[in-house]
C-alpha cells in the first residue's frame, strides 16, 4: 500500500477478516486477515498481505495470478475445498465482486422480472 501510494500507482483495496472463515472459527484461531490491491475498475492484482496462519503456503495462488496476469475473477471462479484457510483467497476475491456489482442495473432488473411475473394474489402457490 505503501509503495503504491508513494509511486503515485491508483489502486483500490478489498479485505477479508479471517475470523469470517470456518476453519478459522474450528481451529479457533481467528486473527488475520487477506488485503488485496487492485488496479481501479480493474480484478488485475497490483499486490497482496496475508497475516495469519499458513500465509506463506496461501500466498502462492496469488503469485501465480500475478506472474501470469491472472485477475481475481479467476481465483473466485477457482474451487477451493472446504474448510481451509485457502477460502479467504476466495472470499476476498468474491468481496471484491460484490462491491462492484452494478447495483442500479440488477435493481432494475429485478424491477422487470417483477413486473413479468404480474400481480400475485394472496392465495396463489409460491
Amino acid at each position: 500500500t505503501e509503495e503504491a501510494s508513494a509511486r503515485a500507482i491508483g489502486f483500490e483495496r478489498t479485505r477479508f477478516e479471517l475470523a469470517e472463515l470456518d476453519r478459522a472459527i474450528c481451529d479457533a484461531e481467528r486473527e488475520g486477515f487477506v488485503e488485496v490491491l487492485t488496479a481501479p475498475g480493474s480484478d488485475r492484482l497490483l499486490g497482496v498481505t496475508l497475516v495469519g496462519p499458513e500465509a506463506g503456503e496461501r500466498i502462492a495462488e496469488f503469485t501465480l495470478a500475478m506472474q501470469h496476469g491472472l485477475g481475481l475473477g479467476k481465483i473466485l471462479a477457482t474451487v477451493h475445498p472446504y474448510p481451509t484457510r485457502s477460502e479467504g483467497n476466495k472470499y476476498v476475491a468474491g468481496r471484491w465482486r460484490q462491491a462492484r456489482q452494478p447495483q442500479r442495473l440488477l435493481a432494475l432488473a429485478g424491477r422487470w422480472h417483477a413486473w413479468r411475473r404480474g400481480p400475485r394474489s394472496p392465495h396463489s402457490e409460491s
